[in-house]
């Protein structure tokens, strides 16, 4: 556990009754732990203030609070030790950047519309066997999670492999200056998260702030297949290149898709060395993650056979195109989240499958999408036209456009009536792909079954 001092502390706030070093940071009263330093961040939907007594209760060794809130309570807690400023997410953010400069730790840094998370899983597969690695827990890829990560840095960890989300322009600038990245990877631009942007070429300009936070000396991973993101691949130096349709340093070459729409794919390096492995996460789109695990082990001198045993063992996390094995049918967990480009990767995969039964497809909601809602679910019927899925069943309000775009597909008012009706219908051999937005809670769904 990293420990933070009284000097520490005097660097983010004013210091009242100081009595002990805290090992460890928390913003959760429900999860502090004792030693632990709390802090009372107020968000849209609550504030860390009304529990900063249940901190303590739990032995808190200090808390970080407001201006505000220490000037109104901080006589009620005359024997706890406070830092009081004026923001204690400020505090939080500024803490962890002055702790990431104590070390000299390499940090690579992942953002994009899709894939984060499976990317950041999958070079952290690649690389942890050989250095001492932090990683993003999760994907806790915000202004409050990116720190948390960045304040579990110790003497030992020689790699850090933080993940960062962005709901609006200037959020990625904020997340690198303060984890300091010394590379980073865009994994590709989409439609995620539109609605809070305004338009796509925003959210490539957002994403792209990573890029703009490197220094000459950090090393940009670009994927040339993304038209919004080739423009990167222009650089001299400090720049590694990866696709699979453009040549790049690193060029994928898919040889097949398995019975569970897993890939065989060989990479071909800079030094023309071929590389090849059988991923064992469904879709085509997870040829991109192993190019980036690929291209960062090499760019590290990672052995190739290492790389190669890494890939081929990671497995997803289980709301990530997860494969379950239920009473003779098999179900495709990618509940996590949902965009555009994530449902028709996960579809297409659903098609890709060879099964002895049929092809179910259950939708719900793509949030977030702003005014372009109604079209791409509309857009997204239309698609599963083109695609080999037996049964389409969708339940949410804007999927109701879905139905618009196919009318094949069955809509259901409730997540409950969509279930009876599953569970009627599922049989033997049946392949079962469950997606939507993490607002609908399709997760559910998978539990039910």
């Amino acid at each position: 556990m990293t420990t933070f001092t009284l000097k520490d502390f005097q660097k983010i706030g004013r210091v009242e009754n100081f009595t002990t070093d805290a090992s460890g940071v928390s913003t959760d009263s429900r999860s502090v732990q004792a030693g632990q330093a709390f802090f009372a961040i107020k968000g849209e939907n609550f504030d860390g203030h009304d529990f900063v007594k249940a901190a303590f209760e739990k032995q808190a060794a200090i808390g970080v609070v407001s201006e505000s809130w220490f000037a109104q309570n901080g006589k009620n807690f005359p024997a706890k030790s406070f830092v009081v400023t004026s923001d204690p997410l400020k505090a939080l953010q500024n803490l962890a950047k002055l702790h990431r400069l104590k070390f000299d730790a390499s940090v690579i840094a992942v953002t994009g519309s899709n894939g984060k998370t499976t990317c950041k899983e999958m070079i952290q597969a690649v690389v942890s066997p050989s250095y001492e690695t932090l990683a993003t827990q999760g994907n806790l890829n915000n202004e409050i999670g990116v720190p948390l990560t960045l304040l579990r840095m110790n003497e030992s960890t020689q790699m850090a492999i933080i993940e960062m989300g962005a709901d609006k322009k200037g959020d990625i600038a904020l997340l690198c200056d303060i984890a300091k990245p010394d590379s980073g990877v865009i994994t590709n631009i989409g439609k995620a998260h539109v609605g809070n942007f305004g338009n796509i070429e925003t959210v490539a300009a957002t994403k792209a702030e990573l890029f703009d936070a490197l220094t000459d000396d950090g090393v940009r991973y670009v994927n040339v297949d993304d038209p919004r993101l080739r423009q990167h691949a222009d650089r001299k130096k400090g720049l590694v290149t990866f696709g699979i349709e453009q040549e790049a340093d690193y060029r994928g070459n898919i040889l097949s898709i398995d019975e569970k729409a897993r890939v065989r794919l060989k990479i071909t390096t800079p030094e023309h060395y071929e590389l090849t492995m059988q991923l064992q996460t469904p879709g085509k789109h997870q040829a991109y993650n192993a190019l980036i695990a690929c291209a960062i082990g090499c760019s590290i001198d990672l052995d190739f056979h290492d790389i190669t045993a890494a890939i081929e063992a990671y497995r997803p996390l289980s709301n990530r195109m997860g494969l379950r094995e239920r009473n003779g049918y098999t179900v495709i967990d990618d509940t996590y989240n949902a965009s555009p480009e994530s449902m028709r990767a996960a579809i297409e995969s659903l098609a890709t499958m060879s099964t002895a039964g049929r092809k179910i497809a259950v939708l719900s909601d793509m949030l977030e999408l702003g005014n372009e809602s109604a079209n791409e679910h509309y857009k997204l019927g239309e698609f599963l036209k083109t695609q080999h899925i037996d049964h389409i069943m969708i339940t949410g309000k804007e999927s109701a456009k879905i139905k618009e775009g196919n009318s094949a597909a069955q809509f259901f008012n409730t997540k409950h009536e969509l279930i009876d009706a599953l569970k009627k219908i599922v049989k033997t051999g049946d392949a079962i792909l469950v997606k939507g937005s993490r607002g609908m809670k399709m997760e559910e769904i998978v539990e039910a079954l």
